[in-house]
């Protein structure tokens, strides 16, 4: 084991001991607001007055919930959309989750190997096209595409070059072309011929929109079905989360989608096909990615506990270069579905998004958060969210949040 899997043993004791507890609980109700002192519910709002307050657009949503008691608290801040400042963002609505897509993706491919269609350890040249899988890992004229697993794609271990975050020349053609119309081809192409290779599979991380495109082309091939059709099958419809839908690829569900952007640029308009399919085109409520994180932890998506245990394991490489967008190489570390993050002296387990969206897991404390700042130079204070929720409950029974109408 490396050095730098010998730093992470003592953060993945404490996730292997939260998933050993999560396996035997009771599911949680995340059905609404309640349980939440007044004194809390004045400190969860005043902190998210304060990440509003930065002169910055995008309105911000967070929701938090014990996954020990079920209270819930949820809070907004700011206009639905700049240019409609009379009309108040509200708790309940929609916005893009952006990457968090990615663990709903890398929750389909552990539950087909656990119905036996395929297996993690698969090359993916058992489902791929044969000419893909020549051209997508070439280094120093070396083909290494057909060494590559689903494994490796899940942890973002197979040296893929990732086409959304690293190409400054596409991220300029999205700009000037806002409403072109992008298939998973196209993008598996700008990563061959864009870039190179981080080095062989398996021996690092760095991050890959491209690896999740190729496991949902994956899941496509597998089931025979559309990407989106199996995301409602498996996890959409099996855990009640009728606001969540897979953006340009089937009908919008649910409330209105709050307006997004990056610094000053309204990106609500965009062709939300630029965010690929299976890395990152969900749009979702705090209260489905509540209902996501919190089955797959509490042991209630999963059919086996070995499943969790593997999804939640900690890759080793031979040599650690670690490239995480907005995070520090001492504080992030990743697993097979999920990452784990640390914020202000506090582990947490789950997935970010692009405009600041959150699906976290704060094992020592119970407590899930789930939000959006609706801005790319936005992020939400987790751990101080986590502090103020915490130990400050009182009894009181559920309440259904209201809706907006669509």
């Amino acid at each position: 084991m490396s050095h730098w899997s010998m730093k992470r043993v003592c953060g993945f004791a404490a996730v292997a001991l939260w998933i050993g507890v999560a396996a035997h609980a009771a599911p949680v109700s995340v059905s609404g607001t309640g349980g939440v002192s007044a004194e809390t519910a004045r400190k969860l709002q005043g902190i998210i007055d304060r990440v509003r307050d930065d002169a910055l657009p995008g309105g911000v949503i967070v929701r938090v919930q014990s996954v020990k008691s079920g209270a819930v608290w949820q809070g907004a801040n700011g206009p639905f959309a700049e240019e409609q400042e009379e009309d108040s963002i509200h708790p309940g609505d929609a916005f893009r989750i952006a990457s968090i897509t990615k663990s709903f993706t890398a929750a389909v491919i552990w539950r087909l190997a656990e119905d036996r269609k395929l297996s993690v350890d698969d090359p993916i040249s058992r489902y791929l096209d044969p000419e893909i899988v020549g051209r997508i890992h070439v280094l120093n004229g070396v083909s290494s595409g057909s060494q590559i697993t689903l494994r490796q794609l899940l942890c973002h271990c197979s040296g893929i070059w990732d086409y959304a975050v690293e190409n400054k020349r596409m991220m300029r053609y999205i700009f000037a072309h806002p409403h072109h119309q992008w298939e998973p081809s196209q993008l598996i192409d700008i990563a061959i011929k864009e870039g190179k290779p981080y080095f062989k599979p398996g021996e690092g991380y760095h991050y890959s929109d491209t690896g999740y495109i190729l496991l949902g082309q994956i899941i496509e091939k597998v089931t025979a079905k559309p990407l989106s059709q199996v995301y409602r099958e498996l996890i959409y419809e099996p855990l009640g989360l009728r606001d969540t839908y897979l953006e340009g690829r089937e009908p919008s569900v649910g409330p209105p989608r709050s307006h997004n952007y990056v610094g000053y640029l309204d990106e609500t308009d965009f062709n939300p096909t630029l965010d690929a399919y299976s890395s990152g085109g969900q749009v979702s409520t705090t209260e489905d990615l509540a209902r996501f994180i919190s089955a797959v932890v509490g042991g209630q998506f999963f059919k086996n506990a070995a499943t969790l245990q593997a999804a939640m394991a900690v890759p080793t490489f031979k040599s650690p270069p670690i490239t995480a967008p907005n995070e520090d190489p001492k504080r992030f570390w990743t697993h097979f579905m999920f990452f784990s993050t640390v914020r202000d002296g506090m582990e947490f387990v789950g997935h970010s998004g692009y405009w600041g969206a959150v699906m976290f897991y704060q094992p020592e404390r119970g407590v899930v958060i789930t939000g959006t700042g609706n801005e790319v130079e936005r992020r939400l204070p987790l751990a101080q969210i986590a502090r103020a929720f915490a130990g400050h409950c009182v009894a009181a029974a559920p309440a259904r949040a209201v809706r907006r109408a669509g």
